[in-house]
């Protein structure tokens, strides 16, 4: 009786097997192609680039209040510039303004790039500087700009030497005086 069993359905059980065979290959076979065309997420782009000396108008830095230090805030421009626009520190616990009462231009770039390992974070220049710069307006002549040098410490954190000059275009060489202040990296929150 087993042996008529199987001849009268060993056809089908031929089909069955062969169908169940092709069908995990199909299974394994649409795995392995969804995998390969599977999107991919595109790495996230590295931020890198050159900082630009940055610069700004006398009469502008001039209505800076001198009794106030000035936090600096880095904003990305247009083809990956980094400039600076700075708001007077009120004391703590009071509100900026809404809008900087500074915004720094891009001039020539310098010796110096930012990338991994290099913090952004707010830069301050001291309202005893703020004072002194004015101060040398009056005293040096053919003073049009104030420039910003970029300079990044080995641990990372970026500063700015500041001088004065009768052009925008170079910074060490038309550099008429040192204005002998620096916007020096600032802690988180502590102004």
């Amino acid at each position: 009786m087993l042996k008529s069993f199987f001849s009268k359905y060993y056809q089908l059980f031929i089909v069955i097997a062969v169908f169940s065979i092709v069908s995990c290959n199909d299974d394994a076979n649409k795995k392995s192609t969804d995998d390969a065309t599977a999107p991919v997420a595109p790495a996230a782009p590295m931020i890198t680039g050159t900082l630009d000396h940055l610069l700004v108008d006398t009469a502008e830095f001039r209505n800076l209040d001198q009794k106030q230090n000035v936090v600096f805030s880095f904003t990305f421009g247009e083809l990956d510039t980094v400039t600076l626009h700075g708001w007077s520190f009120k004391g703590s616990g009071a509100a900026f303004d809404t809008f900087p009462n500074i915004k720094l231009l891009k001039g020539a770039p310098s010796s110096f790039s930012y990338g991994p390992g290099v913090y952004f974070r707010n830069v301050v220049l001291d309202k005893k500087d703020v004072e002194k710069i004015i101060n040398l307006f009056r005293t040096t002549k053919k003073v049009h700009y104030v420039l910003f040098a970029p300079e990044v410490s080995p641990i990372g954190g970026i500063s700015y030497n500041i001088f004065l000059s009768d052009s925008s275009h170079s910074v060490f060489v038309k550099a008429t005086a040192a204005a002998d202040a620096i916007a020096n990296p600032s802690p988180p929150k502590n102004y």
